[in-house]
Order: structure tokens, then sequence, then C-alpha cells
């Protein structure tokens, strides 16, 4: 392979390093931070009104919170990986086959643990709604 490539693969690592902060988990952190709030509401509520059913929805709250932080942790690993793939491609240029093995190799681990956090992350926020309909659908 010739140095155009090597460099164009770290201009595209670059780029999907910066597009990984934008992507798909902004939404998950929405949806479940709007789920931990609509769970403060309604204990809130629950308290005021004695409703007796506030445990499912306690745990949608922790459902949410613990998605929130695995997503979190995917985010940490996704920017290891481009970092790793950045690293890689610096050490193509610089023909260190050594080191950009090295680099490749933590690069794949860090793909597969971003791959399953981030798999992680949106099953828990599916898991949280499903487990806040099912109190709504439950108590009125």
């Amino acid at each position: 392979m010739d140095k155009d490539y090597y460099k164009e693969h770290r201009k595209n690592s670059f780029k999907q390093w910066a597009y990984s902060v934008q992507r798909i988990d902004l939404l998950i952190v929405s949806i479940s931070g709007a789920g931990i709030y609509v769970v403060l509401e309604s204990l809130k509520y629950s308290i005021e009104h004695t409703l007796c059913n506030s445990l499912l929805l306690k745990i949608c709250g922790v459902i949410f919170v613990i998605t929130l932080v695995v997503n979190f942790i995917s985010q940490c690993t996704g920017e290891r990986v481009n970092e790793q793939e950045i690293k890689w491609a610096d050490e193509k240029l610089e023909e260190n086959e050594i080191q950009a093995k090295t680099h490749e190799v933590n690069s794949d681990f860090y793909n597969k643990a971003t791959g399953i956090l981030n798999m992680t992350s949106m099953i828990g926020m599916f898991l949280g709604l499903g487990c806040l309909i099912t109190y709504f659908f439950i108590t009125f």
C-alpha cells in the first residue's frame, strides 16, 4: 500500500472520531434523561397520591441511570477506537509495523467493547421505556 492510502485512512479515522461524539448515543442520552425526569415526577405524584406501585417506577429509574452510565463508558471506548486508528495510520506512514500491529489490536478490542456497550445502552433504553409504559398501564 502507498502512503496516500494511510494518509486518507488517518483523515477518515479522525472524521469518524469526531462523528462518534454526535451519533445515535445522543438520542439514547436524551430519551434516558427524559425517562429519569418522568420517573422522578411520577414518583413525586405517586407519593402525593399514595399510589402503591412505585417499585416498578424505581426500577425504571435505575435502568435509565445505568443506561446513561453505560452510554458514557461507550463514548470513552469509542474515542479510544479512533485514537488507536489514528496512531495505527501514523505508524504505517512511518513504516513501523510492530507498533502498527499493537494499535490495530487495541483498536479491535475497543471497537468490540464499544459495540457491546452501545447495544447494552440501547437495550437498557428500551427496557426502561417498556417498564415505564408498563407502570403507567398498571397504575392508571
